[in-house]
């Protein structure tokens, strides 16, 4: 079909013939495939191929949103071991409120001292 298409020359006809009958394979379609018939199952392949990248492309996006989701929460592990390395580095058993200013465990004030 393609060389009666123009899109080969009668060399690789030729080429491909002998290649099918070495491999004792079919080198006609049979009497009842027709050329619509032919080019719907080609075209049929050529969609499963489409629909096989697509999966794969799909696949790519998930790994890549997962990549980053991952090194998003390794960030925020890394920060909270900082912070905390901080925390423990500056003052012992000091807690920070984030303000520089001290913290007043709640021992020390009690409502009715507020009255």
């Amino acid at each position: 079909m393609s060389y009666r298409l123009g899109w080969i020359d009668e060399s690789i006809v030729k080429r491909v013939e002998d290649f099918l009958k070495q491999a004792k394979l079919p080198t006609a379609s049979t009497e009842t495939m027709t050329v619509d018939m032919f080019k719907f199952v080609m075209a049929t392949e050529e969609f499963k191929k489409l629909k096989d990248l697509k999966v794969v492309s799909d696949d790519i996006g998930i790994t890549k949103m997962l990549e980053s989701d991952i090194e998003s929460n390794q960030k925020k592990i890394s920060a909270w071991k900082n912070l905390k390395h901080q925390t423990l580095t500056q003052g012992g058993d000091n807690i920070s409120n984030g303000f520089n200013t001290p913290v007043v465990p709640n021992s020390f004030v009690s409502p009715s001292s507020l009255i």
